[in-house]
């Protein structure tokens, strides 16, 4: 599930949730992230992210992060 959001112009707002399933252990580990993301030009956008684990067979507790987003 992603939803992206522009809100000001140049900026944006992306809502994403994965829940894999592994077939192996038979276990769920979701995760969430949230970007907030500028707009340099109309092919390169950098963000900056917060990630949270969910569930008890999580890969991760939660991270941060900036990026480069490249779109061609």
């Amino acid at each position: 599930l992603i939803a992206i959001q522009p809100f000001k112009p140049g900026w944006w707002f992306k809502l994403d949730a994965k829940v894999p399933y592994d077939w192996e252990n038979s276990t769920v580990s979701a995760e969430g992230e949230i970007q907030i993301g500028r707009n340099i030009n109309s092919g390169t956008s950098v963000y900056v992210d917060g990630l949270v684990g969910i569930g008890s067979h999580r890969v991760f507790d939660w991270g941060v992060g900036v990026g480069l987003r490249f779109n061609y």
